[in-house]
């Protein structure tokens, strides 16, 4: 058999000492307490998987349904494992557990080896586990911050408006910052650009003219000299 529960079960009926092993509280179910609960609660599944290994079908359902009232059912177990689940498992499965177990050990069915006390311990752990499961919400919800606010939940239109705050900000600073480079590079080019070429014209002539008329004056009358200086005011003004 594939489930680990139906195998302990047979087992413990073969070997009743075996019983304060598997009856232990601390002792953690083994896997496959779903289906054996299923197998229980419905006639088909017994017959069928009663016909697969070849076992008589009331006697295996005796068996399984034994083994739920001495490991799952005892007054010192937790809630938890009197409905057969452990303790990461969520309220669907408790629940589903409690329907299976109810339909099992329902005070209607009157069979010889089920005991009707035992509907009523089911009753009492599901009750119990759904009266912690509801505290523990209200605890949660008492402590979780509020639905709706708006520094936790803000609204689309709130986030929109302030995004384009924010890029016509970063638009407005780049354009300050792109004029003031333009202002600065403008200088910068004022300050490092020479005079004029008029104005170098302009010096050269009069450099040219002093330089002649004091070699005149000193009577410097070499007529390819003064030729010499003709042509350079010449250049001086075609420049």
């Amino acid at each position: 058999m594939k489930s680990e529960a139906i195998r302990c079960a047979i087992k413990l009926h073969s070997e009743p000492t075996l019983l304060a092993r598997f009856n232990d509280p601390f002792r953690k179910l083994p896997r496959g307490i779903t289906e054996l609960l299923r197998i229980v609660s419905s006639d088909i599944a017994l017959k069928n998987i009663s016909l697969r290994n070849n076992l008589h079908a009331p006697q295996l359902k005796k068996v399984l349904v034994n083994y739920i009232q001495l490991v799952l059912l005892p007054e010192g177990n937790s809630n938890r494992r009197k409905l057969g689940v452990d303790r990461d498992s969520d309220f669907s499965q408790v629940k589903l557990h409690y329907k299976l177990l109810i339909n099992i050990f329902h005070p209607d069915k009157s069979n010889d080896y089920i005991d009707p006390k035992f509907s009523q311990i089911i009753l009492r752990a599901y009750k119990n586990l759904q009266h912690n499961t509801k505290n523990n919400s209200s605890i949660s919800k008492v402590n979780s911050p509020p639905l709706n606010p708006k520094h936790y939940y803000p609204d689309k239109r709130v986030k929109l408006s302030k995004a384009k705050q924010k890029c016509t900000l970063n638009k407005i600073g780049l354009l300050k910052s792109g004029i003031i480079t333009i202002l600065v590079m403008a200088c910068s080019l004022i300050l490092l650009m020479p005079s004029s070429p008029k104005l170098i014209s302009k010096k050269k002539l009069e450099n040219s003219e002093i330089k002649t008329y004091g070699r005149e004056s000193l009577g410097w009358k070499n007529p390819r000299a003064r030729n010499n200086t003709q042509r350079e005011i010449t250049k001086v003004k075609l420049q």
